[in-house]
């Protein structure tokens, strides 16, 4: 069988409503970047923005950002992918009620790096990130003493979200951060389900958030000495976004981002399940609802399994539970063997994280929001941390080879580098001296059939390191 051509695109703008900037915004809002001093906060956010989020715009939302002098930082990389400039308004918010607006005018195929602590000294910050014209991906890193973690940046606001993989044991922290990046006024509640069934404290109860405000609530505050915990966000008026920070405050090395998903899921794929000696990958399959749910777990991997496939493993999750489901090492796929993960589950659907242990860390890592759970022919991957790849591993869940481009972002059109094939239902890995002409951290590929993909990020935490690629908007 030959494998299909790789999609090619050229990217060009869409037709339709333009969407244009407002005369005299840049007097109004000032211009920022990467290394602009602090900014004067806004006392009162402007009403309207100054690129406005509509057909031919891109956002991305980036939460849960820390900072404390020498000891927390955080950055949130923004790759223009598109082929002319773009003109990116950054809205940057800390949870003392502080907002801070800029333009920030990127080139075509580069990469800015963004410190919110140098545009606000918060704690803990939020930054919304709007694109006149598309093409543009966000990711964010957190800097911590337990290590770092990374994640890619929500791309849409939605009344409700779900995290799980929190705890607040001993030596551990869960903060959850809800943002608020548009013009109207939210009201959010806040609920946990635990090992004991769900946890509704009052504390959380019709919490307001106004226009382009950030809230940071620590779970231990109200659900102390809990795991596994499951977030939910539930917005009664306005719209938000979620995400969770869990991380060590003693013993092993743990931080991982987990951003939430605006609903739970039927299928949940992991590109990279780590299954090597001194590593185990578990599965955290919770079940917030009121009635059981029935999951399958099938693994793929390296070249590709085709009909030799192992038979899915049937799990039932019972209502307002949690079940932990360990994947590797496992008899089914042999140890050191390139391996991803699918779930497969029953409606409403379950909240999924992957979690990677060693005897000196732990990491987290949520699946890719994907609702068809198809996967997607343009995919993009950016590192926000600057260290680089040490691998890169696309998955195919079709039954036809997939053929994939990876390419670096150029001026005009994405530059190939190489093509691989992937088997169906199978994985392909791309190692560190294959990716030597990986340059501002960003990766494209272009596939002729659906896939999933994800890039471990040298400086983090295994298991947190593990980057999921994000469909092209």
């Amino acid at each position: 069988m030959t494998a299909a051509t790789p999609v090619r695109r050229t990217r060009a703008p869409r037709r339709g409503a333009a969407v244009a900037l407002v005369v005299g915004t840049l007097a109004v809002l000032g211009v920022t970047s990467a290394a602009t001093a602090p900014a004067a906060p806004s006392a009162v956010p402007p009403s309207s923005m100054a690129v406005g989020l509509g057909d031919e715009s891109a956002a991305a939302f980036c939460a849960g950002l820390e900072h404390e002098p020498g000891v927390v930082t955080s950055t949130v990389a923004v790759a223009n992918l598109a082929h002319a400039p773009r003109t990116l308004e950054v809205t940057t918010s800390d949870t003392a009620g502080r907002v801070v607006h800029g333009l920030v005018r990127v080139a075509a195929g580069r990469v800015v790096h963004l410190d919110p602590a140098a545009t606000l000294d918060g704690a803990n910050d939020a930054v919304s990130i709007v694109a006149n014209g598309g093409g543009v991906a966000a990711t964010e890193a957190i800097s911590t003493p337990a290590g770092i973690a990374v994640a890619p940046c929500l791309t849409q606001t939605a009344p409700s979200w779900s995290m799980g993989g929190g705890s607040t044991e001993p030596g551990q922290s869960l903060t959850v951060s809800v943002f608020n990046p548009t013009t109207t006024i939210a009201v959010f509640t806040v609920a946990f389900l635990g090992p004991n069934g769900p946890v509704e404290p009052l504390k959380y109860h019709d919490l307001l958030l106004r226009p382009h405000r950030a809230a940071a609530l620590r779970v231990h505050d109200v659900a102390p000495n809990l795991a596994p915990i499951t977030t939910q966000v539930t917005a009664s008026s306005g719209n938000v976004v979620a995400l969770a920070v869990e991380q060590a405050t003693s013993g092993a090395m743990a931080v991982s981002l987990v951003p939430g998903l605006p609903q739970t899921g039927t299928s949940a794929t992991f590109p990279i399940t780590p299954n090597h000696g001194g590593v185990t990958t578990r599965l955290l399959l919770a079940n917030p609802g009121a009635t059981a749910i029935d999951a399958s777990v099938a693994a793929a991997w390296s070249p590709g399994c085709g009909a030799h496939c192992a038979a899915p493993f049937g799990v039932a999750v019972p209502p307002a539970s949690a079940t932990l489901l360990q994947v590797a090492p496992s008899a089914r796929v042999p140890i050191g063997v390139p391996m991803s993960v699918r779930v497969s589950a029953s409606a409403p659907g379950l909240v999924v994280v992957q979690r990677v242990r060693t005897t000196r860390s732990l990491g987290q890592v949520a699946p890719l929001d994907d609702p068809a759970g198809a996967g997607a022919l343009e995919l993009v991957l950016l590192d926000p941390t600057r260290s680089g790849f040490s691998r890169v591993t696309i998955t195919n869940p079709g039954t036809a080879p997939a053929s994939v481009a990876l390419e670096a972002p150029g001026t005009h059109t994405p530059t190939t580098h190489l093509t691989v094939v992937v088997a169906p239902h199978g994985v392909a890995t791309i190692g560190l001296h294959r990716l030597g002409w990986v340059r501002g951290g960003v990766v494209e590929l272009a596939s002729s059939a659906p896939v999933y993909a994800s890039a471990q990020v040298r400086a983090a935490v295994l298991g947190s390191d593990l980057l999921t690629a994000v469909p092209l908007r």
